[in-house]
């Protein structure tokens, strides 16, 4: 967990340190422009935090489990900064042989720097699930997210984020720590 805090954080500053001797090499290079569409595939690890209350409402104990994670998301750049995203995301724990969880999913990313080599972003998700787990459909979930982005190429980027998200239903609170790294197209 720290070695993935200090990454993004070198990350970070490196976006804003790094652009100014970056654009010598390559002035075309930018994370992105308005009106520009932006595909993003990513991978990422999940470890969900699962508190379950009792029946007077107080906590009955936590535990814990980490999943696998996958998503493909279709956006446009509306402003200079802001893009609005939909995709479609997957997930699942291979270890206990449960089936593949899929949710569609909406939201935004708010670019602090796009026009440059390298960007920090904040960003949003809410998702609906696709699939039902025993006949139930889970809960919806929201996610926060920060990441940085770099352009590799005029129309290809990478990237890596850390989300923080959770869903409450009936059973409980289900909170999820998520670090995903992941390729950006623009066109």
């Amino acid at each position: 967990m720290k070695k993935i805090v200090s990454a993004v954080v070198l990350l970070v500053l490196l976006a804003h340190a790094g652009p100014a001797a970056a654009q010598t090499d390559e002035t075309t290079r930018q994370v992105g422009r308005k009106g520009a569409r932006q595909v993003s595939l990513s991978f990422a690890t999940i470890t969900q935090i699962i508190s379950v209350g009792d029946e007077f409402g107080l906590s009955g104990g936590t535990s814990s489990s980490t999943s696998m994670f996958g998503a493909v998301d279709f956006g446009r750049f509306v402003t200079e900064r802001l893009v609005l995203s939909f995709g479609i995301q997957g997930s699942g724990t291979i270890a206990e042989g449960q089936s593949p969880l899929f949710y569609s999913q909406a939201g935004f990313l708010y670019y602090f720097t796009p026009q440059q080599v390298m960007s920090t972003y904040l960003g949003g998700d809410l998702s609906v699930p696709l699939t039902t787990i025993n006949g139930e459909r889970p809960s919806s979930e929201a996610v926060g997210k920060v990441g940085v982005q770099a352009a590799l190429k005029s129309n290809a980027s990478i990237f890596v984020e850390g989300a923080y998200g959770g869903a409450f239903d009936a059973f409980g609170s289900r909170g999820s720590f998520r670090t995903q790294l992941g390729l950006r197209m623009l066109f």
